[in-house]
């Protein structure tokens, strides 16, 4: 499956395993026998009879019809992640040195000794070399399983599907007479570089295939391709028409079985022999073709008409017109192109004119079918293009004359639109007459239901004004229980605050006692003199801070405003509480050490503080614990005051912020304690919850408020 000239008009052709036939003036000899497998031929760039023979691990060359070998590179190892030796492509460049690719080894580079390896680990991108060719600017283009590798100089660079080129191994390189470059591959169609630019074509554009193993140029600005159906031509300049929108497809030309080609898989050079033939090598052996002669008709076939069918009737072709009665509708028209060779590769396009836009692509069919077409004239079109896609301006036509039925004959439609016209005016008059005695209906109905209306809404005008005297009455009523409930908690305190600055007041009546006795000797009576004072001293600051509790508890207002430390609110409450609690209660504070500084209403705060200390106050029967925690966390004020007193159920905990819910005896509670409070955390877009595992088990509240930010 290698080909290489003789330089006397002849080739040599390398069969896998089978040594080297040559060819010459339609004579083929079996000739020398190559000890190992041949996989690559190539002629030296200076003398055409010297042919380059690789094969396993050997390079070999034939002389004046002898085979010598040149070098054995077996001693090289090509490595772990490598696979074997195996020449697969041979070049020779400008300065005699040898670069011979391998079947997964990479390339070598060599010339009396071994220059350079090259693979994957260094300047290739894959290490199954294809194709090894030299362009016109002495660069050395490597095709590989990963892309191109181009070296020239010490200075090399790679093309690679990131760049832009095709996917699949690169199995051709050709640089046509323009300069332009074609890469083939294998699965990704084809490539054209101009300048550094890449243009990818593939089957869909209208290759054949996208497999393309070798490529060649004719003397037609053709350019030849060889993938596994056979060969296949285009004309170079379709590529640039399709390019820039000219064409919508590449018109492709192939030799496949039908032209005597029986397989296509192949690879190695493209041989010119001394009778004109181009000889491409496959699987199966050579095909042979000249390339310099002009396949292409330029004249498009002769489109001829052969059968019309209407439903189950036929009718010849010689006549160039058919009418089609009323009740046929549906056409059906075969024709043919007259081209003896390759029929089956002849593109047809029709027209019918009065019915399409524009010509209809027909493939290589050669069937038109029309199914129900309105009455009229119509022309039917048909054109063939030959094997360039030129379609030129002869056609085959057939005029096509559908007859109406009656009712799409202008006089019945006339007729239609002259009954609908009477209709739709009795229609509207019976409707209108309709309409009239609906609308005195609806009129009488208006002047019924409106004085309905008035008699309901004089009614509702009268509840309305009983209802907000109701709820003025509500408010009020909210106010007082407010009021009461606050006035209720300051019962509570009663006693203890009476305790409280009474304990103060006997200080102070003690120390004006001590001096009314000593005011006749008091120069005696110095030393005491300080005591007393301190002691009414003492008493003042108790008094006045009991005082400043009862301040802040009375001192509410509806600003939400103040800025305030929720710790001194809570100290204040206690002040209060101090005396107030039950003996055997002991009261435990936690303050983190962090700004706890809260914006509201200070009175409300302390008002709801209270409520909450004075229900754990009172829930624990005997001895007990409060401990109160004040925290940060996650930009809120976090106040826990936990009890261990006799618990909340579950059924209490889902009521226990209603208002009027209370689990005390009648007269004990007003109920409303708990609801004020929810009430008041949820003023300062707080929130409060209780948590309890049920009675006797004591219980949670906690609160949280947005604290200030720093």
């Amino acid at each position: 499956d290698e080909l290489a000239s003789d330089g006397e008009g002849g080739l040599w052709m390398g069969s896998l395993c089978d040594g080297l036939s040559h060819y010459r003036d339609g004579q083929f000899n079996r000739f020398i026998d190559i000890p190992e497998c041949v996989d690559a031929l190539r002629n030296d760039p200076k003398n055409d009879k010297t042919v380059y023979v690789g094969s396993n691990t050997k390079l070999g060359k034939i002389e004046e019809f002898q085979y010598s070998e040149i070098a054995d590179l077996s001693d090289i190892k090509p490595g772990e992640d490598q696979f074997y030796w195996h020449i697969s492509a041979i070049l020779k460049d400008k300065d005699d040195q040898f670069w011979l690719g391998t079947k997964g080894s990479g390339v070598v580079l060599f010339k009396d000794e071994v220059l350079h390896h090259y693979s994957t680990r260094e300047q290739l991108p894959g290490d199954w070399i294809h194709t090894i060719v030299s362009l016109s600017n002495d660069e050395i283009w490597i095709g590989t399983d990963g892309g191109i590798s181009i070296f020239k100089g010490s200075s090399y660079r790679l093309i690679t599907a990131d760049e832009g080129l095709v996917e699949g191994a690169i199995r051709s390189i050709y640089e046509d007479q323009d300069g332009v470059i074609w890469i083939g591959s294998y699965g990704g169609g084809l490539s054209r570089i101009i300048d550094g630019k890449i243009v990818n074509y593939a089957a869909e554009d209208g290759l054949s295939e996208n497999v393309i193993s070798r490529i060649k140029e004719d003397n037609n600005g053709n350019l030849w391709m060889l993938g596994n159906q056979g060969l296949s031509m285009i004309r170079k300049q379709q590529f640039f028409d399709f390019d820039n929108g000219l064409i919508k497809e590449l018109v492709c030309h192939p030799f496949g079985a039908e032209e005597g080609m029986e397989e296509g898989n192949g690879a190695g050079e493209v041989i010119k022999t001394s009778d004109g033939l181009s000889w491409w090598a496959t699987i199966k052996g050579v095909a042979g073709i000249n390339i310099d002669q002009d396949y292409v008709d330029p004249n498009p076939p002769i489109v001829v008409l052969q059968e019309i069918k209407l439903g189950n009737q036929t009718f010849n072709t010689y006549q160039d017109e058919i009418g089609l009665s009323v009740m046929q509708r549906d056409i059906e028209v075969t024709y043919t192109g007259l081209k003896f060779a390759t029929p089956n590769k002849i593109k047809y396009r029709y027209m019918l004119e009065g019915y399409d836009d524009g010509w209809r692509s027909n493939g290589n069919r050669r069937t038109i079918n029309y199914t129900n077409l309105d009455p009229g004239n119509y022309l039917l079109k048909v054109q063939a293009s030959n094997l360039n896609g030129a379609w030129g301006s002869n056609y085959a036509s057939l005029k096509i004359d559908i007859k109406p039925r009656y009712y799409e004959m202008i006089w019945f439609r006339v007729m239609m639109v002259i009954l609908l016209l009477i209709i739709i005016w009795l229609v509207f008059g019976i409707r209108e007459r309709y309409l009239v005695r609906k609308r005195l209906e609806l009129a009488d109905i208006i002047r019924s239901r409106t004085e309905e209306l008035n008699i309901k809404n004089t009614k509702l005008e009268t509840q309305k004004q009983a209802l907000e005297e109701a709820l003025d009455n509500l408010k009020e009523t909210q106010k007082r229980l407010i009021q009461s409930e606050k006035m209720a908690s300051l019962g509570v305190l009663a006693a203890g605050v009476a305790h409280e600055i009474n304990n103060p007041l006997q200080f102070i009546q003690n120390g004006l006692d001590i001096i009314q006795q000593s005011k006749e000797d008091l120069e005696s009576m110095k030393k005491k003199l300080p005591v007393s004072l301190e002691i009414i001293e003492n008493g003042i600051e108790r008094a006045s801070a009991i005082v400043s509790s009862l301040t802040q508890f009375s001192r509410i207002n509806d600003r939400f405003d103040e800025l305030f430390d929720v710790r001194d609110v809570l100290d204040n409450c206690l002040i209060m509480l101090h005396s107030g609690l039950k003996q055997g209660v002991v009261l435990n504070k936690t303050y983190a050490d962090v700004p706890l500084v809260c914006k509201g209403n200070k009175g409300k705060l302390h008002q709801a503080f209270l409520n909450l200390l004075l229900n754990a106050d009172q829930a624990i029967e005997g001895s007990g614990t409060i401990d109160i925690k004040v925290e940060r966390s996650e930009g809120m004020v976090k106040i826990t005051i936990a009890d261990s007193g006799v618990g909340i159920t579950p059924e209490s905990r889902s009521l226990i912020f209603d208002p009027f819910y209370t689990t005390k005896p009648p007269g004990e509670g007003t109920g409303l304690g708990l609801s004020i409070t929810f009430d008041i955390i949820a003023q300062h877009k707080g929130t409060i919850s209780v948590e309890s595992d049920g009675a006797g088990k004591g219980s949670k509240f906690i609160v949280s408020i947005p604290a200030v930010k720093e």
